[in-house]
């Protein structure tokens, strides 16, 4: 006799297609990391965009990565995690996503045009295994692209994301 159970909307021990793949466990920038200052630079809220950014006009802040930190709250299994970044046409940012210090994967933003500016873009990482406590961190730095003029310069893309989710896909 097959007993399957049910938990948070997906069938534990189960991959069955008919069941409905889990809720995910969404981790807002600007309201769910404690802590926007673990790295070479602070990050700071963008509330018009709910993005966290890095002050960019800010000379000593260019190139270099803002780290954000938060304790996993989810159960302990392996997941899909998908960071959303926002488009900027005057950079493309790099992002890193860690679990407990190492890094889990990277992307850097593709270009845009200045109609799609902020776009949100997402990234999966696949098959990640987390555990409860785990400490998620997501990084990423300025950039130029060059293309933009600004003063007696460029103008620098700040490295905006929004959020992170997590999908259970195993034990």
């Amino acid at each position: 006799m097959l007993v399957t159970i049910f938990l948070g909307g997906c069938a534990a021990g189960t991959q069955n297609p008919s069941v409905p793949p889990a809720d995910p466990i969404v981790y807002r920038a600007i309201s769910d990391f404690g802590d926007v200052e673990a790295g070479d630079v602070p990050y700071y809220k963008d509330m018009p965009r709910a993005a966290l950014a890095i002050n960019a006009a800010i000379v000593s802040y260019r190139d270099k990565f803002a780290r954000a930190l938060t304790p996993f709250q989810g159960p302990g299994g392996t997941y899909d995690v998908t960071l959303t970044t926002l488009a900027e046409f005057d950079g493309e940012s790099t992002y890193r996503v860690l679990v407990n210090g190492r890094v889990i994967g990277t992307v850097q933003n593709t270009p845009v045009p200045v109609a799609e500016d902020y776009k949100p873009l997402r990234t999966v990482f696949r098959s990640v295994k987390l555990s409860p406590n785990d400490v998620i961190g997501v990084e990423s730095n300025s950039h130029t692209n060059g293309l933009i003029p600004e003063g007696d310069g460029t103008a620098w893309a700040r490295g905006r994301w929004s959020e992170i989710s997590f999908v259970r896909t195993g034990q």
